[in-house]
């Protein structure tokens, strides 16, 4: 494999982990709005 196309694939592993670390913390931060609003609700 040619070093430029390992490189790509590199970074698109990058991006890929970044992309799915966000995704992560904006729905652990919609469970918690959500559970902070069902509190308040009761």
């Amino acid at each position: 494999m040619s070093e430029t196309t390992s490189l790509r694939i590199r970074m698109t592993l990058d991006r890929r982990s970044k992309f799915i670390a966000t995704l992560s913390n904006i729905m652990t931060k919609m469970s918690t709005t959500s559970e902070a609003l069902a509190q308040n609700i009761k």
